[in-house]
C-alpha cells in the first residue's frame, strides 16, 4: 500500500500537486483547487496531532471495517466532510499558498517516525504511524483524482 512514509510516493505527489492550478476543473463534489489543498492540509494537521478533532462513534471505528477502508476499498465520492476539515467560503483562499503548505507539511510527515506516538483519527480511533500513513496517502490520492491530477 502506497504510504507518505514513502519518500517517492511524496515526491509523485508532490509532481501530481503541482498540475493543480485554480482553475482545474472538479470531477465531482463541491470544493474548489484551493478548498481541496486546504483540506488535505487540515487533515495532514490533525494526523501529525497539530489540530485535534473530537472522536465521533462511526461505524468504521469497526476494526475490520477500518482496515477494509483504509487498505482496500477506494474511498467513495461525496463522504460528508468533517466540518473541522473544510474550508469554505467568505475567506479566499491563496492557492500557491495552500501548495506551499502542503509540501512542508507532506514533508514533516515524512520525517516523522511511523514507531511515535500518533494522535486518534476521529472516525477510525486509534491508529498506528504506518496506519496514518497508508490513511493520509488515499486521502490525498482520492482528491487528486477528484481533480483529475
Amino acid at each position: 500500500m502506497p504510504t507518505l512514509f514513502d519518500p517517492q510516493t511524496r515526491s509523485a505527489l508532490l509532481n501530481r500537486l503541482s498540475a493543480l492550478h485554480p482553475d482545474t476543473e472538479r470531477r465531482w463534489g463541491k470544493m474548489t483547487p484551493p478548498q481541496m489543498v486546504a483540506h488535505c492540509n487540515a487533515a495532514l494537521k490533525m494526523a501529525l496531532g497539530d489540530l485535534h478533532i473530537p472522536p465521533k462513534k462511526m461505524i468504521v471505528s469497526n476494526r475490520l471495517i477500518r482496515y477494509l477502508f483504509i487498505h482496500w476499498l477506494p474511498t467513495p465520492k461525496n463522504l460528508p466532510t468533517a466540518r473541522e476539515l473544510k474550508h469554505e467560503p467568505p475567506a479566499p483562499l491563496d492557492l500557491e499558498a495552500a501548495k506551499s503548505e502542503m509540501r512542508e507539511l507532506l514533508e514533516r510527515f515524512g520525517r516523522s517516525s511511523p514507531d511515535g506516538r500518533w494522535p486518534v483519527h476521529p472516525a477510525f480511533g486509534a491508529l498506528d504511524g504506518r496506519t496514518w500513513g497508508v490513511q493520509q496517502c488515499g486521502h490525498i490520492e482520492h482528491h487528486f483524482k477528484q481533480f483529475g491530477i
